[in-house]
């Protein structure tokens, strides 16, 4: 008599292999189709599109929801000295929501006979062939500096000077004042001033409460403009109280 073995339905082992290849293959399919991101969203942009700023983070032909860094999203914002990265949001399973800020050309400053274009921050965004270019900047007088480069913050000698011009810049921004003024003096950190468009002296003293001190001025210089003076000294180092004395007109 002859016996033979019965056949078993296999191992237990080649299912379990079979399985967690099921698996992968699956988490793959899912991971590629399903789960993809599909909307970005960036705010904050004013001037540059969202398709350049996708395409400097590698989102321009959509990513796994899986895949996206953090890290990598924000060297790729950044390497644009135009932009700054502020955060991002992912929503389950296929958004993402990109938070940037874009530096704007607020103010401009000589150094070693080149003109420089600079925002709120004295972080240089570009070098001008001409003073020409620097046409609807506040110039920025008085800095020692000790040479700028684009993609760098202004390279100075006087850090209470770097204070007081960041300082005036970041409320004259603030106050959508900018256009108002021509020029911003940081010589001296203690006694600041500025020079109007109309040709107007305007002492801010030491910057501080720089707020009410500039709403102050302005206010004043608004009166002015309507009795047609343009030239004089205005006095607001007191916040809240401003005194003036007549130039040459």
């Amino acid at each position: 008599m002859v016996y033979r073995k019965k056949a078993k339905n296999g191992s237990p082992w080649i299912w379990a292999a079979l399985t967690v290849l099921l698996m992968a293959a699956l988490a793959v399919i899912l991971n590629e189709t399903v789960f993809r991101i599909r909307q970005v969203e960036v705010e904050g942009l004013k001037t540059i599109s969202a398709r350049e700023v996708l395409a400097q983070c590698g989102l321009e032909n959509g990513i796994s929801y899986f895949s996206v860094r953090e890290e990598e999203i924000r060297d790729g914002i950044n390497r644009n000295r135009y932009l700054v990265y502020e955060g991002m949001e992912k929503t389950f399973p296929d958004r993402l929501t990109l938070h940037v800020r874009e530096r704007e050309k607020l103010a401009c400053v000589n150094v070693h006979n080149a003109w420089y274009l600079m925002d709120e921050n004295a972080f240089v965004l570009e070098k001008c062939g001409d003073e020409k270019e620097t046409s609807g900047c506040i110039r920025v007088a008085g800095l020692n500096t000790r040479e700028a480069k684009p993609g760098q913050v202004i390279s100075y000698t006087n850090q209470l000077q770097m204070s007081a011009c960041t300082a005036v810049l970041k409320e004259l921004k603030v106050q959508s004042a900018l256009d108002a003024f021509s020029e911003v003096n940081v010589a001296d950190p203690s006694d600041v001033y500025l020079t109007s468009v109309s040709g107007f002296v305007i002492s801010l003293g030491k910057p501080e409460e720089l707020r009410a001190k500039l709403l102050t001025a302005r206010g004043v210089l608004e009166y002015m403009d309507l009795y047609h003076m343009q030239t004089g000294i205005l006095d607001a180092t007191v916040p809240g109280y401003a005194t003036y004395t007549p130039g040459n007109n």
